[in-house]
């Protein structure tokens, strides 16, 4: 390793040049990696971030919430279930607007018991209060929206106040808003006299549910409920995909590289032979160099992407999941390894009397 070490300082230009698409190669990856991320959070951010363990849906709704309904004779049977802890949900799309302004902006709206465990975490205001309050995912801010503004929800055209913001909340690509079960009932009574209240989910924190069975409901695990968010599954192994394609084809155009820079030490390698050099030890040095270049670009690549996700905006679907980055850093390692094997297997067919005899293959 002291060995590769050195070498890498004397030849410094020629291995910076590696060393640079090394580090440009890598933070495409965890770059992309983010995007991938940053797109699933985009769909499902509000629920992940709920402190739950399961969810009860109608068994009809294909354990997606904005499709079930959730009838008194339901709810009466999940009164049953004797839960410790319980609380309400509905999901409802829409759009609203600035007061006095035409543009609308789509909203998904969230109809939580703002005292309970999923109410969200409030980054600057307070929460909403049971009436005409609401809270908005900080994305909103770009827009130019700030506390104590007045929005107009174009369906039911009943104005809000805006108290409180909360980050990272989003569902099926749109941002999220929160309000109270209270305001949700007299924003759809305005389009429905007749509308009662009717919970679309039961959410629980308690354990052990998922042996529970009941008519006509479902109980699904959080993870569950996520990957049946609609577009969710698709999108994210069409991403996934995409991504370990290219922690391929960057490793493997390294391997090129490296490749390369071995051929153009053959006469070095034929000399170290004939001096009697072991070909483990010449297997451990060009070994040593691979890793070595391969672990700073890693480290310079994840560097400049955590960093870049410090700055980017709040409405862009970014997000780094710091267990991903470790999984795709030592795979690509690995990789540029195992690129590497393959410089050792020309370096063994190397013939030390051939190169001293000036042949070349």
């Amino acid at each position: 390793m002291k060995i590769a070490f050195k070498e890498l300082l004397f030849y410094k230009k020629k291995y910076l040049l590696i060393e640079l698409l090394v580090v440009l190669m890598m933070f495409m990856v965890v770059f992309l990696s983010g995007l991938t991320n940053g797109l699933a959070r985009a769909v499902s951010a509000s629920i992940e971030n709920m402190d739950a363990t399961y969810f009860i849906v109608a068994d009809d709704a294909d354990q997606v919430i904005t499709y079930s309904s959730l009838s008194e004779e339901k709810q009466d049977s999940i009164d049953e279930l004797g839960l410790e802890t319980a609380t309400a949900l509905n999901i409802q799309r829409g759009s609203f607007a600035e007061k006095g302004e035409k543009d609308k902006i789509d909203v998904t709206y969230f109809a939580v018991d703002t005292d309970s465990f999923i109410a969200p975490e409030i980054i600057s205001g307070k929460t909403a209060s049971k009436t005409d309050t609401i809270v908005l995912n900080d994305s909103y801010k770009e827009d130019g929206f700030e506390i104590g503004d007045k929005i107009v929800d174009k369906a039911s055209e009943k104005t809000l106040t805006v108290v409180g913001f909360t980050k990272n909340s989003m569902y099926g690509h749109t941002a999220a808003a929160y309000v109270s079960k209270e305001t949700f009932v007299e924003m759809n009574q305005e389009l429905n006299p007749q509308y009662q209240w009717l919970p679309q989910a039961i959410v629980t924190q308690d354990e052990d549910l998922s042996s529970k069975e009941l008519n006509n409901l479902e109980i699904v695990d959080k993870q569950s409920l996520i990957s049946k968010i609609p577009g969710y599954s698709a999108e994210q192994s069409t991403l996934n995909m995409i991504l370990w394609v290219l922690v391929l084809a960057a490793a493997a155009i390294l391997g090129v590289f490296f490749y390369i820079v071995t051929l153009e030490k053959r006469q070095q390698f034929g000399v170290m032979k004939a001096l009697g050099t072991k070909m483990s030890e010449i297997a451990y040095q060009e070994i040593s160099q691979t890793f070595l270049l391969s672990l700073f670009g890693v480290v310079l690549g994840d560097g400049l992407a955590i960093l870049l996700s410090r700055v980017l905006p709040a409405s862009m679907p970014f997000f780094l999941n710091y267990g991903d980055v470790l999984t795709v850093s030592a795979a690509f390692i690995l990789i540029c390894l195992l690129a590497g094997l393959i410089s050792v297997l020309k370096v063994s067919r190397i013939d030390p009397i051939e190169i001293i005899n000036g042949g070349e293959d």
